[in-house]
């Protein structure tokens, strides 16, 4: 959620400073947690961290048409 961003970085650990396009690859690290909400407790997961190895950068075009078609 964006009151929750993930903290993506690349693979030689620099952070990632753009907007990151469908279709990009990584690898993302999980970290579970326990849970109750309303009597009922479970084992959830969270993405703890988030490397890029295939970045495709999203950079917006000005004709919507032309974008969708991407």
């Amino acid at each position: 959620s964006k009151n929750y961003p993930i903290k993506a970085e690349l693979s030689d650990g620099s952070p990632v400073t753009c907007k990151i396009k469908n279709g990009s690859k990584a690898i993302a690290t999980l970290k579970p947690y326990a849970y109750n909400w309303k009597g009922k407790t479970g084992v959830g997961t969270g993405i703890n961290k988030l490397v890029i190895t295939d970045l495709i950068e999203y950079v917006p075009s000005s004709d919507p048409v032309a974008e969708e078609s991407l």
